[in-house]
């Protein structure tokens, strides 16, 4: 028993019934390798050995080739497992991919595309030197909205539409940028600002599913529903000065600075029902924030034949948090749980690119990131203990393009990277070390991508992006005071080292009209092949450029 009055019981071997002396109505049965926690007033709550996944990867929409694992621990065989791994209680593991997804997505194969060519609004966002290309006033306006239709509908339902078992989501992102030079034409500013709201709803039903609640003894089968919704938004902005210098203004040196705020909710309602009515039901309210602030210096240099070199350099604060609203099961409220993060990012970047002939240009860069990030939580399935987490990454991508026609284009780009993780969490009242765990993710891709003109104002487009990633984690639990192994999200994973190998292929196909010089509309569909629905988006952008004097 702990000093809160909570009684836990881990089972070895044999099979255990527990009674709460509260409430002696309530009483379960523990099989070895279970435990149990039995607090007044409150259900009994079984933990249990949980899948020992990727943190953050893409977990079961792989199609894995091959893992191995070296471990020093077995793993339990309930079927329970997998159902406690995605209960609502591990709402702070989606937390965790919500802040990696924002800090890491510019080191990802997405990123990584069509090198060879220069775009000066978002070479300037990214170096504030690629500002003094602007010759005169100029802007851009995006309209991104997109939506993705039902996962695995059947084949009377059209794939617009959810329906029971499935889910939908949708985003909506508008763009702008704008740049100008100032009167002595050596010195340039500018930015853009971005919105973006996405939102995915679900509904799951498993009439044969194994039931995880305390009301029903282990093993037990029934039906299960579940429903989700995840709401995020993101508000962004960019500003931007550089200054030329020499007589020929080949070389510019800028600054910048970046603001990123991301907010979310998530609603997790889950009901379960064995065969004679016995209901149970656990309900979860989350919301999460998120604050990066960079600074940002860069040079660039034109040199003769076409060929210009940039180089940029970035560092920020990043702060999060996440916090359950309100916790429920079966009606009676539980503990809230709360996490906090706060840390530090730096980013040095480079870029190439150049033209050989009049019809082939090449393009090539280079990133390395360093963040580093503490957390403080405070989870109801583990004892109160703070996290550190570092991680080093570095991304590489070369490209070239072709004007195979005046009206056909044709692309390639390879790239590669890395991100490495290192997480040390240690117990709050004790100090000791509760867990390390070292995850890496190398990975190689290769783009391929043609736009042509078709007809008059008619274009279309065709890309397939494969990545070749390996997902790694070496994992080492250490005792609480309460003799638990458990990890960040109160499951317990074998010791040892996880690798998983997979082939992603993502590919995009898009139609679109240029209705003047300055609009046009564009539709896109995106699809990784069967691992979730395809994405259906909708481009409209306009441009403008005032006349030089």
């Amino acid at each position: 028993m702990n000093g809160v009055g909570d009684t836990e019981v881990i089972v070895y071997e044999g099979l255990v019934e527990v009674t709460s002396l509260a409430n002696p109505q309530n009483k379960v049965l523990v099989h070895p390798g279970q435990g149990v926690i039995v607090r007044p007033n409150q259900d009994i709550h079984f933990f249990v050995s949980g899948p020992a996944g990727e943190i953050g990867g893409l977990g079961g929409d792989q199609d894995h080739e091959d893992s191995t694992r070296d471990q020093s621990a077995g793993a339990s065989g309930d079927p329970a497992d997998s159902t406690n791994a995605n209960s609502p209680r591990n709402s702070p593991g989606i937390y965790d991919r919500f802040v990696e997804n924002v800090i890491d997505a510019r080191q990802g194969p997405l990123f990584l595309r069509f090198t060879a060519y220069p775009d000066s609004f978002l070479d300037g966002l990214e170096n504030p030197a690629y500002a003094t290309e602007f010759s005169a006033p100029e802007g851009r306006v995006f309209l991104l909205p997109s939506f993705r239709g039902s996962q695995g509908v059947g084949a009377d339902q059209s794939s617009l539409f959810s329906s029971p078992g499935k889910s939908v989501d949708y985003s909506l992102s508008p763009q702008g940028s704008f740049f100008t030079p100032l009167p002595d034409h050596r010195t340039a500013i500018g930015g853009g600002v971005a919105a973006f709201r996405s939102g995915i709803q679900s509904f799951t039903l498993d009439d044969a599913a194994i039931l995880s609640s305390s009301l029903f003894p282990p093993g037990t089968s029934g039906a299960r529903a579940s429903t989700d919704s995840t709401n995020t938004s993101f508000l962004s902005g960019t500003f931007a000065v550089a200054h030329a210098f020499g007589e020929e203004k080949r070389t510019s040196v800028g600054l910048g600075l970046d603001y990123v705020k991301g907010w979310g909710s998530l609603l997790n309602f889950v009901t379960q029902q064995d065969a004679v009515g016995i209901v149970a039901s656990e309900r979860v309210d989350s919301n999460t924030n998120l604050a990066q602030t960079r600074i940002k210096a860069g040079v660039s240099h034109d040199f003769s034949g076409e060929r210009k070199l940039g180089i940029y350099y970035s560092y920020g604060f990043v702060s999060a948090d996440f916090g359950n609203v309100s916790h429920t099961v079966n009606g009676q409220p539980q503990s809230l749980d709360t996490t906090r993060s706060a840390g530090r990012s730096s980013e040095v970047g480079v870029r190439f690119r150049g033209v050989l002939t009049k019809k082939l240009f090449y393009g090539a860069q280079g990133s390395w990131v360093l963040l580093s990030l503490d957390e403080k939580l405070k989870l109801s399935t583990i004892v109160n203990s703070h996290e550190h987490d570092r991680t080093t990454g570095s991304s590489f991508a070369v490209g070239i393009g072709y004007a195979f026609r005046p009206r056909i284009v044709l692309t390639l780009d390879i790239a590669g990277g890395f991100a490495n993780t290192t997480t040390m969490r240690t117990e709050d009242a004790t100090d000791n070390l509760l867990e390390r765990n070292c995850r890496g993710s190398p990975f190689l891709s290769a783009h391929e991508a043609i736009q042509a003109d078709i007809w008059g104002h008619l274009f279309v487009s065709g890309s397939l992006l494969t990545v070749r990633q390996t997902l790694s984690t070496n994992l080492a639990l250490y005792p609480d005071r309460f003799g638990r192994l458990l990890n960040s999200d109160g499951i317990f994973a074998p010791n040892g080292l996880t690798r998983d190998r997979s082939t992603l292929y993502y590919s995009e196909f898009g139609a679109g009209w240029r209705f003047t010089d300055n609009f046009l509309a564009e539709y896109v569909l995106s699809t990784n092949y069967d691992l979730t629905r395809p994405s259906h988006v909708f481009l409209l952008r306009y441009s403008f450029r005032v006349r030089e004097n």
